[in-house]
């Protein structure tokens, strides 16, 4: 009898173990809010990448060329428009199916992905940060620059709880096209897809939902600039970002915002990006949740 209960009693202590694993493995919102900003908070403090270590950013243009001077120091390191004196330099250009080539004086070429940076032979690194049609974005990254060895994190808020909210979310019929005019004074097409409606601190709420989709009928994931009663002050003065994903694509009714996630534009602590201007979307509150203002401001 005692033989029979045995593997019973095994499995049981097995699912027990198991079954510990698995909660511990799942994280509550605030300790996922914790995890995520650590790894972001890292990412700008260590990548090679990190917007926070670049010396220069090309717009590269269709037929345009670039080019990077090796000899220069770290410091002057700066894209070129011009073929540098040096015998050491990089050419840049875009081919017709608008992926970057690069090229050596010695005829060595290799083409520029996301997945495939170039470092010189002082430490310098090539990277292809993005692109924004018909542009690609190419990064000169310095890894010893003083900037980003001199950072030690970005100030949020403390986690708030009640910055996680279920929004009601309201279709728009139809969807609005409008362009955002950039840091650059540069215009960015979206379109309005919906309307966010809820209550904060006592107050009704309303905020326009935005979409970079194209077509807009097949977003996924809304982008929301907002301002509040906290901007200016405690957070950037230029407004603050938040996405929010839609479940059930534009056919969702309701919409979870967490505003613990939201964050300034690339352009608080770079002058190298292009950045949308908040348009409207001012909230009759103080939303204190997500990212302050950078200690220098």
């Amino acid at each position: 009898m005692a033989d029979r209960a045995r593997p019973c009693l095994l499995m049981f202590v097995c699912l027990c173990v198991l079954t510990g694993h698995a909660q511990s493995a799942i994280l509550s919102p605030r300790e996922k809010w914790v995890k995520s900003l650590a790894e972001a908070q890292s990412e700008l403090k260590n990548s090679a990448t990190s917007y926070l270590n670049l010396n220069d950013m090309a717009y590269l243009e269709m037929d345009q060329t670039i080019y990077l001077d090796l000899k220069a120091p770290h410091e002057k390191a700066l894209w070129l428009k011009e073929l540098p004196k040096s015998a050491d330099y990089l050419e840049i250009s875009r081919r017709k199916d608008g992926v970057p080539a690069v090229r050596r004086p010695s005829g060595e070429t290799f083409d520029l992905v996301n997945e495939n940076d170039w470092r010189s032979a002082s430490g310098l690194v090539i990277h292809q940060n993005g692109a924004a049609r018909p542009r690609v974005l190419i990064g000169l990254h310095d890894p010893r620059h003083p900037k980003q060895k001199e950072f030690i994190s970005a100030p949020y808020f403390s986690y708030n709880s009640g910055a996680v909210i279920a929004a009601r979310f309201h279709k728009a019929e139809p969807f609005e096209p409008i362009e955002f005019i950039t840091t650059r004074d540069e215009k960015k097409k979206a379109h309005i897809v919906g309307r966010l409606l809820f209550r904060y601190a006592k107050k009704d709420c309303v905020l326009e939902a935005y979409s970079w989709a194209n077509p807009p009928d097949e977003t996924k994931e809304i982008f929301i600039p907002f301002k509040d009663a906290t901007t200016g002050r405690q957070t950037y003065g230029g407004g603050r970002y938040l996405d929010s994903e839609l479940l059930q694509g534009l056919q969702s009714e309701r919409v979870v915002l967490d505003f613990n996630y939201a964050y300034n534009p690339a352009c608080v602590r770079s002058p190298f990006f292009n950045c949308v201007l908040v348009r409207g979307n001012r909230l009759p509150v103080a939303m204190d949740a997500g990212e302050k203002a950078p200690f220098q401001h």
